[in-house]
């Protein structure tokens, strides 16, 4: 990458390019948007953000990249909500949140964006969980997680939004937690994480959930699949 970042936005693929927003560097966060384009191997800085922008999430609706904000490095913590287009190499501001939410948990499902937990407006564990509905232009407050964590691994997988592990405040767990929109509800997976970590990240490949080691499991570099049909 051009430059060095953390706690950063997270990132999106949109037409095979990968596309990384915010993030520290330094001081004070950035407003950076970088797209990686993987047959040229080449990096390229495009149009910023509307502010500086960390701790928050991505997720990727109709070939749009939605980008929470929770730091900005001189607020505390925000609820912002910004669109980028490609099409147009142009930023939108959106309505924000109802609460913050540092290093949360994000899917996209069915053209709606979830984020649930991490550190809300006064940086103290959240288990509530948003919507944001493009169509509406509006956010919901939906059923709260069953363990408020920050800092989970999440993936949207078939139809639902899974949580793996995270912090509770007290230490990183190796809980999996699962959300139906369907049903407005929550369960926690009898499955458990292979060791308790936090600071990971989900993908999703071939039907699979796969996510990092993280902090605290002592193993990196190694994956942990899970299925969806494990209740």
């Amino acid at each position: 990458m051009p430059l060095t970042l953390y706690q950063g936005d997270g990132a999106g693929v949109i037409n095979s390019q990968l596309y990384v927003a915010g993030g520290w560097n330094g001081y004070l966060p950035t407003n950076i948007l970088l797209k990686y384009d993987p047959p040229s191997n080449t990096w390229t800085t495009m149009t910023g953000m509307p502010h500086l922008s960390a701790c928050g999430a991505t997720g990727v609706i109709n070939s749009k990249l939605y980008v929470t904000t929770a730091c900005n490095g001189y607020s505390g913590y925000a609820n912002y909500l910004d669109v980028y287009d490609p099409a147009t190499n142009a930023w939108t501001s959106l309505p924000g949140s109802a609460s913050a939410h540092s290093a949360p948990a994000i899917g996209a499902i069915n053209s709606k964006l979830y984020v649930a937990g991490g550190l809300d407006g006064s940086g103290a564990l959240t288990n509530v969980l948003e919507v944001y509905d493009p169509a509406a232009n509006s956010w919901t407050t939906l059923a709260h997680m069953p363990t408020a964590v920050t800092n989970a691994a999440s993936v949207a997988l078939n139809g639902q939004l899974y949580v793996f592990g995270g912090n509770n405040g007290t230490g990183d767990v190796a809980t999996v937690q699962a959300y139906d929109p369907h049903k407005n509800k929550w369960r926690t997976l009898l499955a458990t994480l292979p060791a308790a970590m936090s600071g990971s990240s989900g993908v999703v490949v071939y039907g699979l959930a796969f996510m990092e080691a993280g902090d605290g499991s002592g193993t990196a570099n190694q994956y942990s699949p899970i299925a969806p049909s494990i209740p």
